[in-house]
């Protein structure tokens, strides 16, 4: 199996894993505010939601870069490194669009599921340090001081906290399917993108050495 159809269908499995119950996107079916869906979408981008799915993109390349030689044997080491740096370019760009589509979509969702006298506080909360707190990495970035985890512990005692607790599972779950169902075309466009540049690169197809050319 060709490197890039690989790619595809490990980042296509990885999705299918993401099991979620069937939600109806609406839940309130009055028409929601400007004002909601814009908070919503800070909620969003401050909770990184729109990302959900970026690890479904991305981790296979690893494994299977390392794996290139063997997988398109047809290419001379220069066209290999110009196809690992075409890959990496293709599926960040992938991830940005796909990441774009979701964050759309999940903002619907949020702002289905609270008030737009809830949402402020909740927004302000979670763009707050307090709140990016909670997405401390590996390395200690945005870990919580002391004075933070007060905070966070105060904030999830009031009503507005107490909403998200209750609702941030369904939430997830909602966006997780939003995410399953954009997935194939932005994975359809990764396809033809590489593979029109890389026809070895690509099952079933002729080989053409279509390297792009090198810049001025």
């Amino acid at each position: 199996m060709r490197l890039i159809k690989q790619i595809l269908f490990v980042a296509g499995a990885a999705c299918l894993t993401l099991s979620s119950p069937v939600f109806a996107e609406s839940g309130k079916g009055a028409a929601t505010s400007a004002r909601s869906l814009e908070l919503a979408e800070r909620f969003v981008t401050a909770t990184g939601l729109d990302k959900i799915m970026e690890q479904s993109l991305e981790a296979p390349l690893p494994q299977l870069l390392a794996r290139q030689e063997d997988l398109t044997p047809e290419l001379t080491t220069e066209e290999h490194q110009l196809l690992r740096q075409a890959v990496l370019d293709a599926v960040h760009d992938a991830q940005e669009q796909l990441a774009a589509i979701i964050r759309t979509r999940a903002s619907v969702i949020v702002a289905d599921s609270f008030s737009e006298g809830e949402l402020p506080e909740i927004v302000t909360f979670y763009e707050s340090p307090a709140g990016q707190s909670l997405f401390a990495d590996a390395s200690g970035k945005n870990r919580s001081r002391e004075t933070e985890v007060a905070e966070v512990d105060a904030f999830f005692e009031r009503p507005a906290g107490r909403e998200v607790l209750a609702k941030l599972p369904s939430i997830a779950a909602k966006t997780k399917l939003a995410a399953r169902e954009e997935l194939p075309p932005i994975l359809a466009g990764l396809s033809e993108r590489l593979c029109a540049a890389y026809p070895a690169a690509c099952p079933g197809e002729t080989w053409k050495k279509q390297i792009p050319p090198k810049g001025p």
